[in-house]
Parts: C-alpha cells; sequence; structure tokens
C-alpha cells in the first residue's frame, strides 16, 4: 500500500474511533438529564427555573473565561504533535490552562461580588440574584474540565470526555445535590450542587490529560514564551466571542423570559422551570450533530502539518477506516 494510502487509511481508522467514543460521550452526557428530574421533583419548578437561568448566565461567562482555548488549543497541539515536537506540546498545556484559569478566577470572584451586592438594587429578585452569583463560582470547574478535555482532543484522545464531563459530572452533580439537601442547604442546593460536580469533573478531566503529556527526554520543559501566549490569545479571542453569541442566541429564549419573570402575568419561576426542562431536552438532540465534529479537527491540522494529502471525504477512506479500527 503507497504511503499516501496508509496515510488515508490512518485517518479515516482515527476519524471512526473519534466518532464512537464521541458518540459514547454523547449518550453518557444524556445522565445529567438526573440532576434535574431529582432539582424538579425534590425542590419544584420554581427552584429548577431560577437554578437553569443562573447557569445559562453562567454558561455565557464561562465564554469569557475559557476564551476559546477549549477549541483552539486542539488545532495547536495537533500540530506540534504531527512536528514531534512534545515539549511544545506541554507548553501548549501549560499556557491554556494558565490562561484560562487566571480569567475564570478573576470572573468568578468579580462576578460573585457583583450580582450579590448590585444585582438586587438593579430589579433582579434576591433569590435569583443569589443563585446566580453561587453559580458564577462554578466557573474555575467549568474552565478546567473544557480546556483539559480540549487538549485531550488534539491528541486525538476522545475518550476523556466520557470519564470527566458524562459520567464525573453528571453523577457528581446529582450526588452532590443529596448531600447538600441533606445538611439542609435546600435553597441553594443546586447552585452548590453544580459548583461540586463542575469541579470533580474538571479535576478528573485534568488528571486525565497530564497522563498524554509527559515529556520526552529529562523531562525539562521550558516556559511558555511570550509569543505563545500571544498567539494562543489571537487564535482563541474570535472562538470565545462566536461561542458567546452561539450560545446566547441558543438561550436568549430562557435569558428574556427570566428578565421578565414576575412583570408579566402567568409568567413565574415556575413556569420558566418547566419550559427550561423542555428546551434542554431539544439542545440535547442537537448536540447529536457534535459526534464527528470535535476528532475532525485534529486529524485535519495533523494532516496538513505532515503536508499529506487531507483526501478525508473519500468514500473508501471511511469504509476502510471503520474496519481498521474496530477489526
Amino acid at each position: 500500500m503507497a504511503t499516501a494510502e496508509r496515510l488515508e487509511v490512518a485517518a479515516g481508522a482515527t476519524l471512526a474511533r473519534g466518532a464512537f467514543f464521541n458518540a459514547l460521550a454523547f449518550l453518557a452526557s444524556t445522565l445529567r438529564g438526573i440532576f434535574t428530574l431529582l432539582v424538579a421533583r425534590l425542590l419544584g419548578s420554581a427552584t429548577l427555573g431560577t437554578f437553569v437561568l443562573a447557569w445559562t448566565i453562567t454558561d455565557l461567562v464561562s465564554k469569557f473565561a475559557t476564551l476559546g482555548l477549549d477549541i483552539t488549543t486542539v488545532a495547536f497541539v495537533a500540530r506540534t504533535e504531527a512536528a514531534g515536537d512534545r515539549a511544545g506540546s506541554v507548553r501548549i498545556m501549560n499556557a491554556s490552562l494558565a490562561i484560562a484559569m487566571a480569567a475564570s478566577a478573576v470572573l468568578a470572584a468579580a462576578g460573585f461580588w457583583f450580582v450579590w451586592t448590585v444585582g438586587p438594587r438593579l430589579g433582579q429578585q434576591p433569590e435569583l440574584a443569589r443563585a446566580t452569583a453561587v453559580t458564577l463560582l462554578a466557573l474555575p470547574g467549568i474552565v478546567l474540565y473544557r480546556v483539559s478535555n480540549g487538549l485531550s482532543r488534539g491528541m486525538t484522545v476522545m475518550h476523556h470526555d466520557i470519564y470527566s464531563r458524562g459520567l464525573t459530572e453528571s453523577l457528581g452533580t446529582a450526588a452532590a445535590l443529596l448531600v447538600a439537601m441533606a445538611f439542609g442547604l435546600r435553597q441553594l442546593a443546586p447552585e452548590a450542587a453544580a459548583i461540586g460536580g463542575t469541579l470533580a469533573s474538571g479535576c478528573v478531566a485534568y488528571g486525565l490529560v497530564r497522563r498524554l503529556y509527559v515529556p520526552a527526554g529529562d523531562g525539562a520543559v521550558a516556559p511558555a514564551s511570550r509569543g505563545l501566549v500571544a498567539s494562543l490569545l489571537r487564535a482563541s479571542a474570535p472562538t470565545a466571542l462566536y461561542d458567546f453569541l452561539n450560545i446566547g442566541v441558543m438561550q436568549i429564549d430562557v435569558i428574556m423570559l427570566g428578565l421578565y419573570v414576575g412583570h408579566v402575568n402567568g409568567l413565574t419561576l415556575e413556569t420558566l422551570g418547566v419550559y427550561a426542562a423542555g428546551v434542554e431536552v431539544a439542545l440535547g438532540l442537537r448536540k447529536v450533530s457534535q459526534i464527528f465534529a470535535p476528532i475532525f479537527v485534529p486529524v485535519v491540522a495533523r494532516q496538513i502539518a505532515a503536508v499529506a494529502r487531507p483526501a478525508l471525504t473519500s468514500r473508501a477512506v471511511v469504509i476502510t477506516g471503520w474496519r481498521e479500527a474496530f477489526v
């Protein structure tokens, strides 16, 4: 088999394995519904509505905390790995995590203070202001697992997402909710559970990705240069803005309804909770399209870096790739 054909078959096999593990991660992430069901059944639809609105705001802010590094690092790492530069990959990991974690800590602290103290003065309902302020403290955990999973994908490793986000966050958040309620924390139990679940997910994702980025030789890696940090920020800033606008458009209905809760007849936190539960199901169906996308980026980046012919749309490549991946 010619060299070009072997590269195409290897790319097809990588795509097939990645899509398979992404499908498993998607199925595992549906376990998040257990947490939603528990909140609705144990605490009522009003508490669910409050939490969903607080989480929507936190999700929007998280796009500025990650700064798009959960996506752009995939291509950066794929290129350095294709060039055989493991030290460069380690520098990218250290720089991206340091930048994102610093941004998340600042936004979490500033957001908590602002919403908790200023929110009620601006007309926000006190219970909603408290819930949003507490939920913003989940930003470091969210950023840690998103960027860590992005770094894993850069190595074309897709199954880490199953363990961190799919299992740990979904089941950990549900377990944390029950623990919070056992300690008598009912009104803010969902928000406290979200902090615990995302932090646990982030720790698992970080622990897994650290095992991939093992420096070669004596293990000494030079610190990231200012040029690398600047390159990461330049490449990721447009992605962060796009993600913010994308999530904002997807959740604009929940946000707008939340602004008018208590000001329109019939629009209460209870009705918002029921509506938000339906929206979560609909958005879950939309994520089916993300099964193939995460693995496609690192494969293409490696092909380009290796100056290989990226014939990734060939029917023969895909079929042969599936056979090589699982036979």
